[in-house]
C-alpha cells in the first residue's frame, strides 16, 4: 500500500508542478489548461507527461526543442511521492486503524503535505506564500482533527481539550510571527509565515510547533549565516522563510513518528 501511495503521490507532485506555475503567471485554468513546453509552447503528449519517467527518458529535455526542463518537476514529483507514502506508512504505524479508515487518515494527511511543499516551492521561487493553499491546509488540518476526536475517542466536540489545544497553538504561532512582520515592516519575516505558522499549530499542537519553529529559526540562521560567508547573499538580501517553516513541519511529524512515546505529547 505505500507503494500506491508513492505512485499516487507522484501524480499529484505533477500536478502540484502545474499549480505552481499557473498560480503565478495566470496562465490557463488550473485543471483544464493542457501542458506545453515553456520553450517552444509546443502542446505535451501522454507520453511526456508521466512522472518522472519521462524526464527521465526525455533526459531533462524537450522532445521538440530540446530545451532544457527545470529540475524542479521531477524532485516535486519524487518528494510528493515520498511525502505520500511516508504519510501512509506513520499513520499505520502510529494508530490502531486499518480498511478504510486508515487509507482515509492517510489520504487527508497526504494532501496536508501537498500543500504544504507547495507553499514549500512557491515561496522558495517568488518569495510570496499563495493564501488559497493556506486555506486548504487548515480545511485537511481540521478534517484530521475531526477524525482522531470522532473515530479514535468517539466523540466529537467543536471546543474539546483537544480541538482547543491545537487551536490556541495555531492562533499562538499566527501572532508570533504576525507580530514581527508587523513590527518590522515585513523586514524580518512576511505576513505569509505567519499563516504557515497557523496550519502548523493547527495540525502539529504545542509541543509539536514549538520543535519546528525551533528548528526553521535554527537552519534559517544557519543557511543565512552561511550564504553571507560565501557571498552568495548580503547582510540585508531577503531569504524566503517559509521553506524553513515546511522543513520544520515535516521534521517535527518524522520525530512524532519515530518516537511513538510523544505521540500523545504531540496529539
Amino acid at each position: 500500500m505505500s507503494f500506491l501511495f508513492f505512485i499516487f503521490g507522484l501524480i499529484v507532485g505533477s500536478f502540484l508542478n502545474v499549480v505552481v506555475y499557473r498560480f503565478r503567471s495566470g496562465e490557463g485554468g488550473i485543471v483544464t489548461g493542457s501542458s506545453h513546453c515553456r520553450s517552444c509552447r509546443n502542446a505535451l503528449g501522454w507520453q511526456d507527461n508521466i512522472p518522472l519517467v519521462s524526464y527521465i527518458l526525455l533526459r531533462g529535455r524537450c522532445r521538440q526543442c530540446k530545451a532544457g526542463i527545470s529540475l524542479q518537476y521531477p524532485l516535486v514529483e519524487f518528494l510528493t511521492g515520498v511525502s505520500f507514502s511516508f504519510a501512509y506508512f506513520c499513520t499505520s504505524v502510529l494508530y490502531d486503524l486499518s480498511g478504510g479508515i486508515l487509507i482515509g487518515i492517510a489520504l487527508i494527511t497526504s494532501f496536508l503535505f501537498a500543500v504544504m511543499l507547495l507553499i514549500f516551492v512557491y515561496d522558495y521561487k517568488y518569495m510570496e506564500v499563495p493564501m488559497a493553499a493556506i486555506w486548504w491546509g487548515v480545511f485537511f488540518t481540521f478534517l484530521l482533527i475531526m477524525f482522531f476526536d470522532f473515530i479514535l475517542e468517539d466523540t466529537f466536540v467543536l471546543f474539546s481539550s483537544h480541538f482547543f489545544l491545537h487551536g490556541m497553538a495555531g492562533l499562538i504561532a499566527f501572532l508570533f510571527f504576525f507580530g514581527m512582520s508587523y513590527y518590522s515592516d515585513e523586514r524580518w519575516m512576511g505576513y505569509g509565515d505567519s499563516f504557515i505558522a497557523l496550519v502548523i499549530g493547527f495540525f502539529l499542537g504545542p509541543l509539536g510547533t514549538f520543535f519546528a519553529i525551533l528548528f526553521a529559526v535554527w537552519s534559517g540562521a544557519t543557511v543565512g549565516i552561511l550564504l553571507t560567508l560565501t557571498g552568495a547573499k548580503g547582510m540585508k538580501s531577503a531569504i524566503p522563510f517559509g521553506p524553513f517553516l515546511v522543513s520544520g513541519f515535516f521534521v517535527a511529524f518524522y520525530v512524532m513518528a519515530y518516537h511513538p512515546h510523544l505521540m500523545r505529547l504531540f496529539w
